[in-house]
């Protein structure tokens, strides 16, 4: 299926779309991800698939297909798979593409942004079970555009300590792990700080109620580590396992110091 031709039908208020194909955050697969960038959105795109015998194909007709007296044949596309754009936060995406990239020393952009090509597409290349060489090295063409958008700027800045290089001309960049983790932390407190059983009652409202072991007796401090956990959960769907592991951690030994 296109997907600049689907994407329309799906969010229809997307005008100025861009899709990347990106390494998931947390388990590196490929996934497509849509940039909204005229409202400065980010979608992930999530493919429903019914396995054979069930699966399905699409049937799409063409504009004139609704007029009246329309003969259009329409196309049928055997890929019945129901494709979803679910709103992420880039912030996401960035620190999985640079997360491993870590230096000590500043760097352009431009550096960062190819040595986390190199780096995925060497990931990428074992699984393909390909040597790198220079036929497969752009295993990952869309990491260097996407890193280099100016909308992504603000972004990498979450997560970056910046300078300004007038030798250059230009701002370079050094991953912050302080950073990263006081915005898993900030997510973490919005998650935990609502009632996930109100705002969310059919989604992760119905995961904190399968933590309790017994929803008509738990008592309010059950309920609260019940959505913690859960709240650890949605965030780490999007953190490699790595990263959450030195987050907990860090986060361990924070608590520490505070008593």
């Amino acid at each position: 299926m296109n997907l600049s031709e689907c994407i329309p039908v799906v969010h229809p208020e997307i005008q100025e779309e861009r899709i990347f194909r990106l390494p998931h955050p947390r388990t590196h697969v490929p996934t497509y991800y849509v940039m909204d960038q005229s409202h400065m959105r980010t979608y992930e795109m999530l493919v429903v698939r019914p396995e054979p015998p069930q699966a399905r194909s699409w049937f799409v007709g063409s504009a004139q297909d609704a007029a009246p007296n329309s003969t259009s044949p329409g196309t049928v596309l055997k890929d019945g798979g129901l494709r979803l754009f679910s709103p992420i936060d880039p912030f996401f995406i960035v620190v999985g593409l640079i997360a491993e990239v870590e230096s000590k020393h500043f760097c352009p952009l431009e550096d960062l942004a190819e040595a986390a090509a190199d780096l995925h597409a060497g990931r990428r290349a074992q699984i393909l079970a390909k040597d790198l060489d220079p036929q497969h090295s752009d295993l990952w063409p869309d990491i260097v555009p996407f890193l280099l958008q100016d909308w992504v700027a603000s972004h990498l800045e979450r997560v970056c300590d910046t300078q300004d290089d007038p030798s250059i001309g230009s701002v370079i960049y050094r991953l912050n792990w302080e950073k990263v983790f006081d915005e898993l932390q900030a997510k973490l407190a919005r998650l935990t700080s609502c009632s996930l059983l109100d705002s969310a009652p059919e989604t992760i409202g119905r995961q904190v109620r399968k933590k309790v072991a017994n929803v008509h007796t738990a008592t309010q401090s059950e309920w609260q580590e019940a959505q913690t956990q859960v709240a650890y959960d949605t965030i780490q769907g999007y953190v490699a396992p790595w990263i959450t592991e030195r987050w907990r951690n860090t986060t361990k030994s924070s608590e520490k110091i505070k008593r």
